[in-house]
């Protein structure tokens, strides 16, 4: 073999060995990495919160915590504000964003005339946690713990009241064990692997049902040590998030942890939707029932804008004026046709293709001017269990309402003074 030859191969065989060292390194480094947040948090559980104790005198009265920022999420808030004084709820609201390219002036005037106080989520922040991203999931934890009530009803942006939200806090359940959470359509194994509870020293129930944290009552004394946990999860949200999805489960993860009991709504979520362009039932949002078993919230996890079917521009900086006032023609069709009772009300597992169950799928629309763009549905599969029922009339004029809220929002001219969402 001739020099340039050998020279060759040697070079060919070192890149080799230090591509191969490279990966081992980098797998020892995720490893350890994963070993040192199962510790940290392992021995924030057993040795109490590090952070602080329950502040004495910090926290009092009760009322609603939300986050919004950008177009799409200010467009949400500002529906789900107008329908809690529809339905009569004087509870005060606190409203966060996650610095001021998330909220405008305008905005806010907006809000304040709603009696809604918006509010920094940077200036209540010290320390490493001034320096977090929040723009996403995580900021629920910290808006929950800041905000200045000590019980809190939390909704997101696109969790609608169907009620006087009110009366939850006499909730059996929640006064019983000082939280109340809903129940998701997933079971575990979903996003929660057996593995990564075991890492926490925590056995998986197959079958039991994620947590649904769009809207959820917490009362910050008695849950003091699970939301210490929560926090910590999302403040160290690139490590958690990789293996759960968004904040919902680090909720779900700290009760367990702390060994707090969590209260929970028995009821499962029923389904409403429209009709697609086939004719079958396209699933858009998640009805949740109070204790009573009476619709509570309805959470539009699959629809884009309040009241209307309709998908986003292609970017959200076009979400204007006058595509809101165009969404909410009442011409449109409607956004709530039918709601379901039963079935196996379970989504198919990411780990289990096989499973039967309901699935999320994009559906292709002519219903919009941007073309090609989809709408998100959620199918049934033919689970016959399923009942399907007509919306009654309180459901529509909900609907109705709701398209009012954002052709009002429209007339405001507000947008063009909005950065656009982080859309999560």
């Amino acid at each position: 073999m001739c020099v340039c030859a050998r020279a060759c191969v040697r070079d060919c065989v070192f890149k080799y060995l230090c591509v191969r060292a490279c990966v081992r390194a980098c797998v020892r480094a995720c490893v350890r990495a994963f070993v040192r947040a199962c510790v940290r948090l392992r021995v924030c559980v057993r040795q109490g919160p590090d952070y602080e104790e329950y502040p004495e005198g910090k926290y009092e009265g009760q009322g609603v915590v939300m986050c919004a920022g950008g177009r799409l999420q200010i467009v949400n808030a500002y529906s789900v504000v107008r329908a809690l004084r529809k339905f009569g709820c004087e509870l005060p609201v606190q409203m966060y964003y996650a610095g001021p390219s998330e909220m405008s002036a305008e905005a806010v005037q907006v809000f304040n005339d709603l009696d809604v106080t918006v509010l920094d989520i940077y200036h209540s922040l010290e320390g490493a946690d001034a320096e977090l991203p929040l723009r996403g999931f995580q900021i629920k934890a910290f808006a929950v713990l800041h905000s200045s009530f000590e019980q809190v009803l939390w909704l997101d942006s696109d969790a609608v009241p169907a009620t006087n939200v009110t009366h939850v806090f006499s909730s059996e359940t929640f006064n019983k064990h000082g939280s109340l959470f809903w129940q998701d359509w997933s079971r575990d194994p979903h996003w929660l692997t057996p593995q990564f509870m075991a890492a926490y020293g925590l056995h998986m129930h197959v079958g039991e049902r994620e947590l649904e944290a769009g809207q959820f009552v917490l009362w910050k004394r008695r849950t003091w040590h699970a939301l210490q946990l929560v926090l910590y999860m999302n403040r160290n949200f690139p490590h958690f998030y990789r293996r759960l999805y968004g904040d919902k489960d680090t909720w779900r993860l700290a009760f367990k942890l702390a060994k707090t009991k969590m209260g929970l709504v028995s009821h499962a979520a029923d389904v409403l939707g429209a009709y697609d362009a086939t004719g079958s039932l396209c699933g858009n949002t998640m009805l949740h029932k109070d204790e009573a078993g009476d619709p509570f919230t309805l959470h539009r996890t699959l629809q884009t804008l309040p009241g209307v079917c309709t998908p986003l521009p292609p970017t959200l900086r076009a979400l204007s004026n006058q595509h809101l006032s165009e969404a909410c023609d009442p011409v449109r069709a409607g956004l709530w046709a039918w709601r379901s009772r039963g079935g196996l009300q379970i989504i198919v597992p990411r780990l289990n293709e096989s499973s039967a169950g309901w699935r999320v799928d994009k559906l292709e629309t002519a219903e919009t001017n941007v073309a090609g763009h989809k709408h998100w549905c959620l199918y049934f599969n033919g689970d016959k269990l399923v009942k399907i029922l007509p919306t009654d009339t309180a459901l529509g004029e909900l609907e109705s309402s709701l398209r009012s809220y954002v052709r009002d929002l429209a007339a405001l001219d507000i947008m063009d003074s909005l950065s656009e969402s982080v859309v999560t």
